[in-house]
């Protein structure tokens, strides 16, 4: 196991939003950890807003600093022996400090055993792994891609974007037309793929390139192992696409919207902004913006409530 020397005032230094410290002390954090597996010198954070339940977990705790929500009730001789510090979000700012310290930095350079096409543009500020397969394509600045990789010809990929083990990029989408005689044409896919900023594809996803214009993936958006993105589909920003889900051809998914494990959506729906569609959902028809789907076939259950990110209503 990885051991650090991280002194506390640092990261309390790090936490940009408000946050109170309760029992400060100067020392030194060795490790992260989860709060119920805790090794001591280490900082953990608890999710429970409620003070007696917080407090319980707490107590069972062997991390020397937790992170919790604001909401608790606690004071400075609640834990003589822990580091109390109190946030909005603890997870949020557990991210935060695990990314600002803990996280492997990376090393940017070109694996000698990965195969890059002499034309493909790539910042040299980008790392790729071994095995990996690189066609004529444009790389951004910061962008991570692991090794085992396949990404083809026509490819465009933006800054700090993950994509890991296993994923093929660019393949030929499944559109045939039957001739007079019963045999299976295929369709020309001559499109390219549009990977925004910070997106991030999961191990042994396969994104296939359009047919005539390009499939896109959208700012920020997550995408996660073993999905489906079919040609000619457009996913709008900062979505979630989770674990086993088909999404069909020239299907639209609009901005903010969760995919839940296991989702089927056909070819050529419109998926509304900031939509929830729950696990197994299978998906036939057409979905307004800020819906609840569930179901096979999908049907809308309620309102999916507006985030205060999309309170302005040129975003709703």
């Amino acid at each position: 196991m990885n051991e650090w020397n991280i002194e506390l005032k640092d990261i309390c230094q790090s936490l940009i939003n408000e946050h109170k410290i309760l029992g400060f002390r100067d020392m030194v954090i060795t490790a992260p950890s989860p709060i119920n597996g805790s090794i001591r010198s280490s900082i953990a954070f608890c999710n429970k807003r409620e003070t007696e339940e917080a407090r319980k977990i707490i107590n069972d705790s062997v991390a020397t600093v937790i992170i919790c929500p604001n909401s608790c009730d606690f004071s400075e001789s609640d834990f003589p022996e822990k580091v109390i510090i109190l946030v909005e979000n603890p997870r949020m700012s557990y991210i935060k400090i695990l990314k600002g310290f803990f996280e492997e930095k990376i090393k940017y350079g070109i694996s000698s055993e990965a195969t890059v096409d002499k034309e493909a543009i790539i910042d040299p500020e980008v790392s790729i792994g071994p095995n990996t397969n690189i066609g004529k394509v444009i790389i951004g600045k910061g962008t991570i891609i692991h090794g085992n990789v396949t990404i083809n010809d026509n490819t465009r990929i933006g800054e700090n974007v993950i994509i890991h083990s296993g994923v093929v990029i660019g393949s030929t989408g499944f559109g045939y037309e039957r001739s007079d005689t019963g045999e299976l044409l295929g369709f020309p896919h001559v499109g390219g793929i549009v990977i925004d900023d910070d997106v991030e594809i999961g191990a042994n996803t396969c994104i296939d390139r359009g047919t005539l214009g390009d499939t896109i993936i959208g700012k920020g958006t997550k995408i996660d192992n073993l999905c489906h993105i079919a040609h000619n589909v457009i996913i709008g920003r900062h979505c979630v696409i989770i674990a086993l889900t088909l999404v069909g051809g020239s299907t639209h998914i609009d901005d903010y919207t969760w995919v839940a494990p296991c989702v089927c959506i056909r070819d050529g729906l419109n998926i509304g902004k900031n939509s929830t569609l729950g696990m197994g959902t299978v998906v036939t028809k057409n979905i307004a913006n800020h819906s609840v789907v569930m179901g096979i076939p999908g049907k809308k259950i309620r309102d999916n409530p507006i985030p205060n990110y999309l309170d302005d209503e040129s975003e709703a």
